[in-house]
């Protein structure tokens, strides 16, 4: 209802994709989980990790010089219907943006959780014990998801890599084929915005639930 019908308006792929992931990310956070502190650590951390991802994703598809024009024929049937004014290189940035929002809420949510079940169960920890606790496990958390995230891009490409077995050609002329470079950078950027939401997302949920604690006890005595 937002960013398809204003991508198709020829609207920038990228800022709308963003404004509408970042909308649908606060909203369903929000719907779910209440409007509390770990709420409010867990839409930070996944705000400013959305940002992120989204520099990283300019910066490698402009080195990598894609196009957009990877998938020739649906390249072709929008540019057909659309124009070919149409933003492609800004389809592959809005694509990079919204496959990692699954795992990137993921992530965080588990991170913001984590740290204020820890304060929860230990009110006398630090900020820093949290935070260096919270690292500890997004790291274990990290793993699965680079390794969910590899295999939901290389099971959509199967017939593509299938076809790449069959026709036999050097190594670094294959991953300089488009549809193969793209999902490298898909690959790579959406692993490393999710290395960069465990210690963001760390970080505001242990400083926040360490001055909740701080707050309530405070609220107590008075």
């Amino acid at each position: 209802f937002f960013i398809l019908p204003m991508i198709k308006a020829k609207y920038d792929p990228v800022l709308v994709s963003v404004l509408g992931s970042a909308v649908l990310l606060v909203a369903s956070t929000y719907l779910v989980y209440g409007r509390n502190y770990k709420a409010h650590a867990a839409v930070l951390g996944m705000m400013l990790s959305l940002l992120l991802t989204w520099g990283l994703a300019a910066l490698f598809v402009s080195w990598t010089h894609l196009t957009g024009l990877g998938q020739p024929e649906e390249a072709s049937y929008l540019a057909l219907e659309i124009g070919t004014d149409l933003n492609f290189r800004g389809l592959v940035l809005a694509g990079i943006i919204i496959g990692s929002l699954g795992v990137l809420d993921d992530v965080c949510v588990g991170q913001a959780s984590a740290v204020f079940e820890l304060i929860n169960a230990n009110r006398d920890l630090s900020w820093v014990e949290l935070f260096r606790s919270s690292l500890n496990i997004g790291r274990d958390h990290i793993a699965a998801m680079v390794n969910t995230l590899l295999l939901a891009y290389v099971g959509a490409s199967m017939p593509l890599m299938l076809v790449f077995t069959i026709y036999q050609e050097p190594i670094w002329q294959r991953i300089n084929r488009e549809p193969i470079a793209e999902e490298i950078v898909r690959t790579l950027v959406g692993s490393l915005g999710l290395i960069l939401a465990v210690p963001i997302t760390g970080l505001i949920a242990s400083l926040m639930a360490h001055w909740a604690i701080r707050r309530a006890e405070h609220h107590h005595v008075a």
